[in-house]
């Protein structure tokens, strides 16, 4: 078929699909991406060295972090924007914040649950998710 297709369409994939590697984001201090991931959002880190390390994400997802000098490189914005779902939010974010986090505008409180937007130490925007069926849970605690 040609390029057009229409909203709300479901696109088939061809026997030939494209499976999950990793996302990599790039850096210029790698061993600091690598602690603020590990102490200031709880994921674990798989291996480390001054210019690769490897975090693994519940779910089966790899973030990897590689070092680069390079100024446009290491530039970020807004893009790419990590989300990650939490179990509590007014837990994880003073961590992250104590980790070198900044917040990216007020936590906000909707019907679908509170979200946080941060920018890590190095500058990569991160959003944290926390649903109503997830505050039921981290209120049992």
């Amino acid at each position: 078929r040609g390029g057009n297709h229409g909203v709300g369409e479901v696109l088939v994939a061809r026997t030939m699909s494209a499976r999950w590697r990793f996302l990599m984001l790039l850096t210029r201090n790698v061993p600091k991406s690598a602690e603020f991931y590990r102490g200031g959002l709880g994921l674990t880190v798989t291996s480390l060295t001054e210019t690769w390390a490897e975090i693994q994400v519940p779910g089966g997802t790899k973030l990897v972090l590689k070092q680069t000098d390079a100024e446009a490189m290491a530039s970020t914005g807004y893009s790419p924007l990590i989300t990650l779902d939490v179990d509590d939010l007014d837990d994880v974010v003073p961590n992250a914040l104590q980790h070198g986090a900044t917040l990216d505008g007020p936590i906000r409180h909707e019907p679908s649950g509170k979200a946080a937007a941060l920018r890590s130490p190095c500058g990569h925007m991160i959003g944290l998710f926390e649903t109503p069926t997830q505050q039921g849970a981290g209120a049992q605690k």
